[in-house]
């Protein structure tokens, strides 16, 4: 009786930290030149439907050389990962001559603070921009990229 509760007590603990470790296969390829940070941003300016403030608040944002679409992150400081599917986020930034993808959402409540390190990874897809301006997503070219450390900053906006 002693080993099976001692095996169950093992799944258990196997299972929590893979529901919260995303073990699905992902690459150091970055061929779309993407950064992305996590910082405590002090005002914030969010949307939201009655009128709203500045906030402070842990914000991922991202950039990229190329069009993509952002579906989904899983970002892992210590025992502690956040992941979010199943979404869409993509803006323009740059120059005509410089075109910079880049994007970003608040985070909620997270342990951390201003200078942990913490790894993060992106789902993304590349996007086809037409030239009426029509985004088309190109799921069949989805990747799940590994960015591998970043420090939390600290940024007033």
């Amino acid at each position: 009786a002693i080993i099976a509760v001692s095996i169950s007590t093992g799944s258990v603990l196997i299972w929590y930290f893979a529901s919260y470790y995303d073990f699905e296969p992902s690459t150091k390829d970055n061929p779309f030149g993407i950064n992305a940070t996590v910082s405590y941003v002090h005002n914030l300016k969010i949307s939201c439907i009655k009128p709203c403030g500045p906030v402070n608040a842990f914000s991922l944002s991202y950039t990229s050389q190329k069009p993509i679409q952002l579906i989904s992150y899983n970002i892992c400081g210590g025992i502690y990962c956040i992941k979010q599917g199943n979404f869409a986020s993509y803006g323009r930034g740059g120059t005509p001559d410089s075109p910079i993808w880049g994007g970003g959402t608040t985070l909620g409540e997270i342990p951390w603070k201003v200078g942990d390190i913490v790894y993060i990874k992106l789902k993304i897809q590349p996007v086809m921009i037409k030239e009426n301006g029509d985004i088309i997503p190109e799921p069949d070219k989805m990747t799940f990229i590994d960015l591998g450390e970043s420090k939390i900053m600290e940024r007033n906006d």
